[in-house]
């Protein structure tokens, strides 16, 4: 199995530096540098598997390197080590598709772990329980986001248990069309069933009972 390639960006050489040399009895580190445009050219070029991203503010010049990064490099996951994370900042870097959110106290252990994680294709954040909670409330409020008016009123009536015929009669529209819409909104949220779906609605105040 190929060794997972890390690329390290981040405003202060030492703590890049400190990083490498960290992650290289377990990783391949194929490179590290400043936050400018010749290091997103490399990154380009070399395509790792994980984008290792230090910052110190979230500010508007932050946003647009991530942005870059991902129109440039559709292959990596990025990354973030950030100080402390608060809700709006969550909301930002999920809203920039950001595969990976850890605050610096992280352990060595929990960084290794979190890398493992990411490239296994799953969103990870740092595991503080309160920043934990936060991240899942701006997820919740993401998937709500991507939901059509169309997708939030059918999740309703599959909350109060109506079935695909009934919703049909309800909306004047074939119960297979709703079987479809079903289907896909399913995938869309990522559901395994209606219960799940079901379950996600209740959090986020979709299911009215009539």
């Amino acid at each position: 199995m190929q060794p997972i390639s890390i690329f390290i960006l981040g405003e202060h050489a030492l703590t890049r530096q400190g990083l490498a040399f960290t992650l290289e009895a377990d990783f391949k580190v194929v490179g590290q540098s400043g936050i400018n445009e010749h290091a997103i050219q490399t990154i380009t070029r070399k395509k790792p598997k994980i984008i290792l991203l230090d910052i110190r503010a979230f500010d508007t010049s932050v946003v647009e390197t991530i942005e870059k990064l991902a129109s440039f490099s559709t292959q990596s996951r990025l990354v973030i080590l950030y100080p402390a994370i608060t809700s709006a900042i969550y909301w930002r870097m999920i809203t920039l598709k950001v595969a990976g959110i850890l605050t610096k106290n992280i352990s060595l252990f929990e960084l290794k772990q979190a890398i493992k994680t990411i490239v296994n294709c799953n969103f990870f954040v740092c595991s503080d329980p309160m920043i934990q909670s936060t991240a899942d409330k701006a997820m919740q409020h993401t998937s709500l986001e991507v939901l059509s008016r169309y997708e939030t009123e059918l999740i309703k009536f599959i909350s109060n248990g109506m079935t695909s015929k009934q919703i049909g009669q309800q909306l004047n529209i074939s119960y297979r069309t709703i079987s479809t819409h079903r289907y896909k909104l399913m995938k869309k949220l990522d559901a395994k069933n209606m219960a799940e779906l079901v379950r996600f609605a209740s959090p986020n105040g979709i299911a009215i009972k009539e």
